[in-house]
């Protein structure tokens, strides 16, 4: 079949749904295998992930050869391209805010209600401390501060990244595949690709540490909170017009802090400070960049960077 690339939401991804299947099944298999195992026992996170993200670039990713600048079209796509130069240390900082919050509120209710495994897995759907085995990027928060950095870089570059690469190119992927077999307009269809792609994400930590069902759920409340700083940037104004959601154009660099942030708490048990705290520093890690966005579009008037 003769596919018009240009006329689906994300032009330079697959349209053939297999790509999220077959990527699906071989990550639930090796969770699944790695069930009860240690983080040197294979198959590994590491492995799990680095493989993943590799088998992605090579296979999802299908660059146009009509693209004048193919090199910054591919960064687009992967949601690494800043639509204003500068933007993306901006929007990490946000991501780290809300990674920030996000566990905040979890430690506040796993202190109320997190008594038993089954409840502990809906507050907490990535990691349920009940269940989970002793991996050693959570055993290296007890150590001294090479290997803090490590567990810092591990998540940032690894998981997280691994994690937020999957569903957003899983997700542009279903929402080609949904433009090309229905009559959904663009927007519609990205965001059946993103809502469809949030479960079977969900489903790896219910496989990894042996959740209720209730905690997929949960899990594909937490992918959407990752999503929050996009969101937010995006409707203020700071991104796009305000009050316009770009669905085909997610920043993937905010996703991955805010996951890796919320990660890394988990596995150090927190930052030792009280809830107030964390929640005054978390909210200005939003404040803050959210205003130099807005200053540097409104007094510079930068224009969002065209779409190659």
């Amino acid at each position: 079949m003769n596919i018009d690339r240009e006329k689906l939401p994300h032009p330079d991804i697959s349209a053939n749904i297999w790509l999220t299947i077959i990527l699906s099944g071989f990550l639930m298999f090796a969770l699944y295998m790695s069930q009860g195992q240690s983080f040197q026992e294979g198959p590994d996170s590491f492995t799990v992930f680095a493989l993943t993200a590799v088998f992605i670039l090579l296979i999802g990713v299908q660059q146009s050869t009509s693209r004048e600048d193919p090199l910054n079209n591919f960064l687009r796509t992967l949601g690494l391209k800043s639509p204003i130069p500068g933007f993306n240390l901006l929007l990490g900082t946000i991501g780290v805010g809300v990674g920030m919050l996000t566990h905040n509120l979890t430690q506040s209710a796993m202190s109320i209600w997190g008594s038993n495994p089954a409840t502990a897995s809906i507050i907490n759907p990535l990691y349920n401390p009940f269940t989970a085995f002793p991996t050693e990027f959570s055993i290296s928060a007890g150590g001294g501060g090479s290997e803090f950095l490590f567990l810092i870089l591990f998540q940032l570059g690894v998981i997280a990244a691994g994690e937020e690469l999957f569903k957003l190119i899983g997700g542009k992927n279903i929402g080609n595949w949904v433009s090309l077999h229905t009559n959904f307009t663009n927007p519609v269809a990205s965001a059946i690709g993103i809502i469809m792609i949030l479960p079977i994400w969900a489903v790896w930590h219910f496989l990894s540490w042996e959740m209720s069902a209730g905690a997929i759920v949960a899990a594909m409340i937490y992918g959407i909170i990752f999503y929050i700083p996009w969101i937010f940037a995006d409707f203020i104004g700071t991104l796009n017009e305000p009050q316009k959601i770009e669905l085909s154009d997610i920043p993937l660099i905010p996703a991955i802090t805010a996951h890796a942030t919320w990660n890394i708490l988990v596995a150090t048990q927190g930052t030792g400070m009280t809830f107030t705290q964390n929640a005054v520093i978390g909210s200005l890690l939003i404040i803050i960049p959210t205003l130099y966005m807005l200053a540097i579009r409104r007094r510079f008037e930068i224009p969002i960077l065209p779409r190659q």
